[in-house]
C-alpha cells in the first residue's frame, strides 16, 4: 500500500525537474540539488525503477524498463496503455515527461478516465465485440437493426474527447447499475442498449466520442425507458393476476353448473315415478308415489336455491375484486381488462342462474303432472 505522504514528497522533489531519454536510460535533472539522495533513491525503487546507473544531488540516470507494478511512466502514452490494460487510470501515477501526477487533474487524464468508463459501458451492453468495434443489435418486426460503435484505443483519439462532467457522472451512475448482478441484469443491459441505440443511430460518426458527448442524455433516456419497462411489467403482472382470477371464477361456475346438472338427473326419476303412478292401482300406492315425487322436487329445489345463493356471493366477490383493480394507477389497459372480465363472468353467472330456474320449473311441471294423474286415477272409474 503506497503512502500518500511519501508520494506527495516525491512529486514535490520532481517539481521543476526535466527528463530526457537516451539509449534506454532516463536522465532526470533537478532544478535544485537534492537534500537526501538516498531517500529519493528509495522512492524510485519503491515506485518501480529497476536499476539506477548514476545518482547525485543534481542528476539521476535510471533505466527506462520499469516493473509491472510501477507507478512511473515515461510519457502519457505509457500511462494510457497501462490504464487500458487495467480498465481505469491508476490511483497513483507520475508521468516523467511533463511532470504530471495523480495529485493534479489534467484534461488528458480526465479524458482517459471518461474514455475507459464509456468503453466499459458500451462493451458490457453490446451483443458482439470484434476488434475495435462493438455491435449493438436491436430486434424488431422487420428482423432487427444493428449499431456498430467504433472504439479507437489510442491517445490521439482520446485527446479529441471534449470532457464533460455530466457525461462522467452519468457514466458512474450507469456503471453502478450495470454492476448489479441479479435476475433483472439482462433487462437493464437491454434497456441501456436501447438508450444508446436511439441516441447514436442517426449520428454521422458512430464512435465512442459520439456516445460520450451524448452521455448525460443516454442516462436520462435509460431512466425513462426503465420507468416505462417497470410500468409495463406491473401492467403485465396485474393482467396475469386478472386472468388467473377469471380462471378461478370460471372454474367455480363450472363446478356449480355440474352440481346443478347432477340435481337435474332427479327429473327423469320423477318421470319414472309418474309412470309408476299411472300403473298403480291403489289409492295409498298413488299417494306414496306422489309423496316421493314431491320430496324429489323439494330436495332439487332446495339444492338449487343454495346454488343461487352461491352465485350471488360469487357475484358480490367479483364486484369487490373489480373495484380494487379499477383503482390501480397502471392505466386504462388494466381497467379495460377488469371491465371485460367483469362482463364475461357476470354473463356466465346469469346464464347459469337461468338454467337453475329452468330445472326448478321442470320440477314443478313434473309435480303437477303427477298430481293430475293422481286425481284422474282416483276419480275415474
Amino acid at each position: 500500500m503506497l503512502s500518500v505522504d511519501e508520494f506527495e514528497s516525491f512529486v514535490k522533489i520532481m517539481k521543476g525537474s526535466s527528463t530526457s531519454v537516451v539509449k534506454g536510460h532516463c536522465i532526470i535533472n533537478f532544478e535544485s540539488p537534492l537534500d537526501n539522495v538516498e531517500y529519493f533513491e528509495l522512492l524510485l525503487n519503491k515506485y518501480g525503477v529497476t536499476s539506477i546507473s548514476e545518482k547525485s544531488q543534481n542528476e539521476f540516470v535510471i533505466s527506462t524498463e520499469f516493473s509491472d507494478e510501477s507507478i512511473l511512466f515515461l510519457s502519457m502514452d505509457k500511462l494510457f496503455y497501462k490504464s487500458c490494460s487495467i480498465g481505469s487510470v491508476p490511483e497513483f501515477f507520475y508521468v516523467l515527461k511533463g511532470n504530471q501526477s495523480s495529485l493534479e487533474e489534467s484534461k488528458e487524464t480526465l479524458s482517459i478516465s471518461l474514455f475507459l468508463k464509456w468503453k466499459s459501458i458500451v462493451t458490457k451492453v453490446s451483443n458482439h465485440t470484434i476488434n475495435d468495434k462493438c455491435i449493438l443489435y436491436m430486434p424488431n418486426d422487420d428482423g432487427g437493426k444493428e449499431l456498430v460503435v467504433t472504439i479507437n484505443e489510442s491517445l490521439d483519439f482520446v485527446k479529441k474527447i471534449n470532457y464533460k462532467i455530466d457525461s462522467n457522472l452519468s457514466a458512474d451512475n450507469i456503471l453502478k447499475v450495470l454492476d448489479i448482478n441479479d435476475a433483472q441484469s439482462t433487462e437493464r443491459e437491454s434497456i441501456m442498449r436501447t438508450a444508446i441505440f436511439e441516441l447514436i443511430k442517426d449520428n454521422e460518426n458512430k464512435n465512442l466520442i459520439s456516445v460520450i458527448e451524448a452521455g448525460d442524455k443516454i442516462y436520462v433516456r435509460y431512466q425513462n425507458l426503465l420507468e416505462l419497462y417497470t410500468k409495463r411489467f406491473s401492467v403485465n403482472k396485474i393482467l396475469s393476476e386478472l386472468e388467473q382470477k377469471q380462471l378461478e371464477y370460471t372454474t367455480k361456475i363450472n363446478d356449480f353448473v355440474s352440481s346443478s346438472q347432477n340435481k337435474a338427473f332427479a327429473i327423469p326419476g320423477a318421470l319414472i315415478a309418474v309412470g309408476g303412478l299411472a300403473k298403480s292401482g291403489g289409492f295409498f300406492d298413488s299417494v306414496l308415489i306422489f309423496i316421493g315425487l314431491y320430496l324429489i322436487y323439494r330436495v332439487t329445489y332446495i339444492s338449487n336455491e343454495i346454488l343461487l345463493d352461491s352465485y350471488e356471493s360469487l357475484k358480490n366477490s367479483l364486484n369487490d375484486l373489480i373495484k380494487r383493480y379499477s383503482k390501480f394507477d397502471e392505466g386504462i389497459e388494466v381497467r379495460d381488462a377488469a371491465s371485460r372480465i367483469d362482463s364475461d363472468i357476470k354473463i356466465k353467472i346469469g346464464n347459469a342462474k337461468k338454467r337453475i330456474e329452468k330445472i326448478n320449473d321442470m320440477g314443478v311441471i313434473m309435480l303437477c303432472v303427477g298430481a293430475v294423474y293422481l286425481i284422474i286415477k282416483l276419480f275415474t272409474p
